[in-house]
């Protein structure tokens, strides 16, 4: 089934190494989007979500 999404990433800090941290870099931010699906009956899907990345560096 064709399926089409589209999603976008805004940041909640403006710098991800602000304030510097020993233990490596991180990210985190609100993750948004919507999706289709296109079967027998189309279904789109809103969605929200919080996303957090860390890259450990010693």
């Amino acid at each position: 089934m064709p399926t089409f999404e589209l999603a976008g990433f805004i940041p909640l800090r403006a710098d991800p190494i602000d304030p510097p941290s020993k233990y490596g870099w991180a990210a985190s931010g609100i993750l948004v989007g919507v999706r289709e699906d296109l079967d027998v009956a189309a279904y789109t899907t809103v969605f929200v979500g919080l996303q957090l990345s860390m890259i450990p560096g010693y």
